[in-house]
Order: structure tokens, then C-alpha cells, then sequence
């Protein structure tokens, strides 16, 4: 069915699916904005926040962001959040980045605070985190995520955590038991949805890249 759906259009893929290559992707203005936010916090900070409503291109925006990184300057490591405890989430943080990460979740914390100061002081390479649906981690972990940035008297920041999730997010971090994290992130982005002008490209751009050489949608129907 899906290859006469192909042959019928003259497409070379099904558009509109989620395994789209990064050059590919479709950005809007809001996606624009949060990547241009991402290259500021990556020079000068060590957190940043991302959120959203579902389905607003959170994640394909950070997609974009990391595979323009520099693996020897930014290594990164990209999470889908759970209910974990911090050694837990350090555990998955580790693998991300290539290591493997030690059985007790205190040993992993200290393991993977002496591999990001081991690559700044060898390499210079500040290493990237992505906690994805970072909404539904426990408070307690949120809060413990500030020992990662914590490096003695050095003031220059030597990794970069991106929070990103739900629109709730951003209201957790507003709580008062929250405020010595908040304080601590500087960078925010909201990415809106796509306005009725940016649909109409996205649906040429996802046709065109799928070898569409002709309207396939009426105009009333975009």
C-alpha cells in the first residue's frame, strides 16, 4: 500500500514521518530562535531550559543543535527522562557519553563529575547534556542537578545541562524549593507552535523533500 501511495504522488518516501535526516527538518521561527539561545548558553553558561507543548518540535530542534556540535570540543549525551535518582540519571549520562558508568549511583555521580573537569583540563571540551521530558524527574533529582555545575572556585562553566519538557516544567522551576536552581538559568526558550503561515511551508517543505514535484493538498485543505 505504501508503494502505490509513493508511485501514485511520484514520491521517493512517505512524508510527514518521524525519521527525518537533520538537514532536513523543517524550522520555524520559534526553532530558530531556541537554537540561537543554545549557541549562547553553550559559550557562557551551564543550564538552559527548553519547553513546550507536545508536538512543537522541542526535541527535532535539539537534534539539530547537537549534530552541529563539535564532538571533540562538545561530546554530548541525550537523555529521555524517567523517574530516576540522580545516580541513576548519571548512569544514563555516562553511557551517553561513550563510558562505562559504575554500579552504585554515588560512585557514577563522582565518576562523572571527574570526567567532565579530566576533559576540561586535557581538551578544553565542555560536554553537552540533554535531559529530554526532564518534567518528570523527581524533585529531589532536579534539585541535585546542581552539584554537576558546582567546580570548586572555578567560575567558567565546563559543561552545559539542557532541560527540556512540558510547559509545567518551567512552572516547577518557579517553586520556592526550586529558586537556587531557577536562579542558576539564565537561557529559557518556549517553543510555540508553527503559525498558520509556517504550517503551509512545512507541509511544501516535508513533500518536497520526499521528491513531490506537484501539489498534492488543495490550498483550502493546508
Amino acid at each position: 500500500m505504501t508503494d502505490k501511495l509513493k508511485a501514485f504522488h511520484g514520491l521517493t518516501a512517505v512524508p510527514f514521518s518521524k525519521a527525518v535526516g537533520t538537514p532536513h527538518l523543517f524550522q520555524g521561527a520559534s526553532h530558530n530562535e531556541l537554537l540561537a539561545r543554545l549557541e549562547m548558553a553553550l559559550s557562557m553558561d551551564d543550564l538552559a531550559l527548553v519547553t513546550g507543548m507536545s508536538g512543537t518540535g522541542k526535541s527535532s530542534a535539539l537534534r539539530r543543535f547537537i549534530d552541529a556540535l563539535d564532538p571533540t570540543t562538545h561530546p554530548w549525551a541525550y537523555v529521555t527522562a524517567e523517574h530516576y535518582k540522580i545516580g541513576d540519571l548519571c548512569k544514563q549520562i555516562l553511557q551517553g557519553l561513550k563510558i562505562t558508568p559504575p554500579f552504585h549511583g554515588n560512585a557514577a555521580l563522582t565518576k562523572l563529575k571527574q570526567e567532565i573537569e579530566k576533559r576540561y583540563k586535557e581538551k578544553n571540551a565542555k560536554p553537552v547534556i540533554i535531559i529530554d521530558e526532564a518534567q518528570d524527574l523527581p524533585p529531589d533529582t532536579l534539585l541535585s542537578l546542581k552539584t554537576l555545575t558546582n567546580y570548586e572556585m572555578d567560575s567558567r562553566p565546563k559543561l552545559l545541562i539542557v532541560l527540556s519538557g512540558h510547559n509545567e516544567l518551567a512552572a516547577t522551576l518557579g517553586m520556592v524549593r526550586f529558586e537556587s536552581l531557577a536562579r542558576r538559568i539564565r537561557i529559557r526558550c518556549r517553543v510555540e507552535p508553527l503559525a498558520l503561515e509556517e504550517t503551509s511551508r512545512y507541509i511544501v517543505h516535508q513533500l518536497e523533500n520526499c521528491g513531490s514535484r506537484k501539489p498534492i493538498f488543495a490550498e483550502e485543505a493546508i
